[in-house]
């Protein structure tokens, strides 16, 4: 028995496609109208019917909806993803828009979306939502070949900006893997911050990989000789190893190498500093500053080195009993204060700005009784907070 195939009159498909048709048309009638609800109910139907689910038009439109919710300040609880929804939109009726009726249009639109993207994506990373935050910085990546007048790069929002985003999300997530990729392309193109280095070393560290975590810091130094952090980041890795002596090697070869270099004096000056070589430590300091005046760090060190010393010196005296031995202790004491005296001023002159130098200076003064400079450091730190 033969089954019987009931064939619908062309009146009622072309009726059932009108239908269709006429959500796309009431969705941007209620858009025209600021009717933000209704016209994302009858796009969203739109969508959903297989006749109108990948039209142009209903994409353009779609695209509209949700950019407006996305930018209204009383209906953007309406889709907390309308940034996301209107990107895919714009993107999806440039690819299906053959005749090019809203071609460009959507090309000057749809970077403005990026944009968007970028600020949720920041919100939801700072609310904790990292598989969020990491779905809109990984659609922006699709806007990019559509931005060609380069308006996100002009916001500061960047394959390299995204990549960095990316690494913080997925490390909050505690996924290594995917976060060491991120800082890994970031490497790859010469990212121009220390931090990645540090970043990459630390998951090394996490995963127990000691050898790895010296290689990268090693490649940020490469690249950022004078960064202090990647330099007592591997200080401290070799502290902790015991293997300070392979880094005072290093550095005593690379002096003789180039005797001239005040970089290299300042790192062994750190290093000797930790081991508690302070005579060594401040020849060094003392060669780095003679080879570059201006050397705030080389001063600031030498400075705190020596007021540091000061200050133990002050506090075993302190423990003196006998009149004439106290008062000897303390007469040495001030006198190896003072000595931190020129190199802190000095390196505050360098950097007028530096909190640490400036804490140090007032309590320098406050020891030796100089009140003016007391209160020029005490009002300096003031205008800081």
């Amino acid at each position: 028995m033969k089954k019987l195939i009931m064939l619908l009159p062309a009146t009622l498909l072309c009726l059932a496609g009108f239908s269709q048709n006429m959500n796309v048309q009431s969705a941007a009638v209620s858009l025209k109208e600021g009717d933000l609800k209704m016209a994302k109910d009858f796009i969203d139907k739109a969508a959903e019917n297989e006749q109108t689910a990948n039209n142009y038009k209903m994409w353009y439109y779609r695209a509209k909806v949700y950019y407006a919710i996305d930018t209204s300040r009383t209906q953007h609880s309406l889709d907390a993803d309308a940034a996301e929804k209107a990107s895919i939109a714009y993107l999806n009726c440039l690819k299906t828009d053959t005749k090019g009726w809203y071609t460009d249009e959507c090309k000057g639109t749809v970077w403005v979306t990026g944009l968007s993207l970028y600020n949720n994506g920041v919100d939801a990373y700072n609310r904790g939502e990292y598989e969020r935050a990491i779905r809109y910085y990984n659609q922006i990546f699709e806007v990019f070949p559509m931005d060609a007048e380069k308006n996100l790069k002009r916001n500061n929002v960047t394959v390299d900006i995204l990549n960095k985003n990316l690494y913080f999300a997925y490390n909050k997530m505690g996924n290594r893997a995917e976060a060491k990729k991120y800082l890994t392309k970031l490497m790859e193109v010469g990212f121009n911050d220390p931090k990645i280095y540090l970043y990459m070393e630390r998951l090394c560290l996490d995963e127990k990989d000691t050898a790895a975590a010296l290689v990268n810091l090693a490649k940020g130094r490469d690249k950022f000789a004078e960064n202090t952090d990647l330099i007592n980041e591997e200080l401290n890795i070799y502290i902790l190893q015991g293997k300070t002596d392979i880094l005072l090697k290093k550095l005593s070869d690379a002096i003789e190498v180039n005797p001239e270099d005040q970089l290299m004096f300042y790192n062994r000056g750190v290093i000797n500093e930790k081991n508690k070589n302070f005579t060594a430590a401040e020849a060094d300091y003392k060669k780095a500053i003679e080879l570059k005046d201006d050397y705030f760090d080389a001063n600031y060190n030498l400075g705190a080195m020596i007021y540091n010393q000061g200050a133990d010196m002050n506090n075993a005296a302190n423990d003196i009993k006998d009149n004439k031995k106290y008062n000897d202790a303390k007469t040495k004491a001030d006198e190896r204060l003072k000595q931190s005296l020129p190199y802190l001023e000095k390196a505050s002159d360098i950097n007028p700005k530096d909190k640490n130098t400036l804490i140090s200076l007032k309590q320098l003064y406050a020891r030796t009784g100089d009140q003016v400079k007391y209160q020029k450091a005490k009002d300096d730190l003031e205008k800081l907070k």
